[in-house]
């Protein structure tokens, strides 16, 4: 859409397009676009431009200006619609996790293998794949996914060239398969000689995880639309992603493989906490195979998609709705790791709620975890937006101090007192 905006209408500076917002935003510069012929050329997208303030807002429960109380009924059935997709999908993840546990597995979780003295047994392997499974029916495929969805028409076209051919249509997508499952063994066996070099620590290990944990409830997040996480986007830059919508580059044979390859740096929640186990494995074949059968793992949902745009050339009509059944998975998987870390480091975890002290305390322990990460972030947002030297420095500065208390109490918090642990002496 950004594209073709650009492409046909004179005096346009920049275009943003925002699945989250459902808005396309034109910055122009001396006569304002035709708006008649705007509205003709996106009619088929049902998108409406105008000048004046469109409130694009339609939550499913509101009040209207009287006090009245309004229920939108179609927006209910499709979150209602949502959460059941996702409840299935979590039942699906704990009853497989309650099979390994049954059959004798060792490890049940992909967080499990980030330690140093992790358990490589078959099941090991097996819970990679898994995981690629989870993540190719969730953020991978929303991401990978919608990037194939976008590619569909120009390479349908090129690769077709009007003909009937399945197997030339075919081609493309092939090659963009193969090339993930070539490339991210080579790159996750880099990531296990750069963790071979580190020597990473149980607790950095547990750290790592806690990185990814919340950058997973972020993109999340983005995923849903909280408007909490749109100023710090996690995308692809915006030269990058109009580079992938330009026609001529796919003129190229081996364009697919090569984009497909790269798919190994989106910013993909699952793809992060894989590229985190072959980085702690430390050893180039095992960063390979992880990198590898986790790519095999989100083969059978990619190949889908690819099957989906052999044979139409439209976008499909769900995926604003897959786009937030994808993020809340995303959320609930990196809080879930987050969570298993917390129980490494012997932090307040969600065991402790069997007694009312220990509710205070995971309440209190959560609070002041998620009031420093937030802290984080607004100097984050800062940095980026500022322009002065002075200010980026001081940020940064800040951002560092609040890194540094935030790895000081992941670590040191059993050396804390709690109030209800102070033992007071008869003078």
């Amino acid at each position: 859409i950004e594209k073709k905006v650009l492409k046909k209408f004179k005096g346009v500076d920049s275009v943003d397009a925002s699945l989250s917002d459902g808005k396309i935003t034109l910055y122009y510069d001396g006569k304002e676009p035709d708006l008649e012929k705007l509205n003709q050329e996106f009619a088929s997208d049902d998108y409406i431009f105008s000048t004046e303030q469109i409130d694009s807002q339609n939550p499913a429960i509101k009040f209207d200006e009287n006090g009245s109380f309004i229920i939108n009924q179609e927006k209910v059935a499709k979150n209602f619609k949502i959460l059941s997709i996702v409840t299935l999908i979590l039942f699906g993840f704990f009853l497989l996790e309650e099979f390994l546990k049954n059959s004798g597995a060792q490890t049940t979780g992909i967080e499990a293998l980030m330690s140093p003295n992790a358990d490589w047994s078959a099941s090991s392997y097996l819970v990679i794949i898994v995981t690629g499974l989870v993540a190719g029916f969730s953020s991978c495929a929303s991401l990978v996914g919608g990037l194939l969805l976008s590619m569909s028409k120009q390479w349908n076209r090129l690769y077709n060239q009007e003909e009937q051919d399945v197997t030339k249509k075919s081609l493309p997508y092939l090659m963009f398969n193969l090339g993930r499952l070539a490339f991210y063994p080579l790159l996750g066996g880099l990531l296990g000689l750069i963790g071979n070099f580190f020597k990473l620590t149980l607790e950095v290990n547990a750290m790592l995880v806690i990185a990814v944990g919340v950058l997973m409830f972020a993109l999340g997040g983005q995923m849903i639309g909280w408007r909490r996480f749109k100023d710090v986007s996690i995308k692809l830059p915006k030269f990058m992603s109009r580079s992938i919508a330009d026609e001529s580059n796919f003129e190229g044979k081996w364009f697919p493989f090569l984009s497909g390859g790269l798919t190994f740096f989106l910013p993909c929640g699952f793809t992060t906490l894989a590229q985190a186990v072959a980085l702690v494995t430390g050893d180039f074949i095992q960063g390979a195979i992880v990198m590898f059968l986790f790519a095999l793992g989100t083969l059978p949902s990619l190949a889908m998609i690819s099957g989906l745009s052999i044979y139409s050339d439209k976008s499909v009509s769900f995926s604003d709705m897959f786009s937030k059944v994808a993020g809340y998975l995303v959320i609930f998987f990196g809080l879930y790791n987050i969570q298993s870390q917390f129980v490494v480091l012997g932090l307040p975890n969600f065991r402790i709620l069997k007694t009312f002290d220990g509710m205070i305390e995971l309440g209190i322990f959560g609070l002041v975890f998620v009031s420093i990460i937030s802290l984080m972030i607004q100097n984050f947002r800062k940095i980026r937006e500022t322009n002065d030297v002075g200010v980026k420095i001081l940020r940064s500065l800040i951002f560092l101090g609040f890194a540094i208390f935030l790895v000081s109490l992941l670590t040191d918090y059993s050396e804390i007192v709690l109030p209800w642990n102070y033992e007071f002496n008869n003078i």
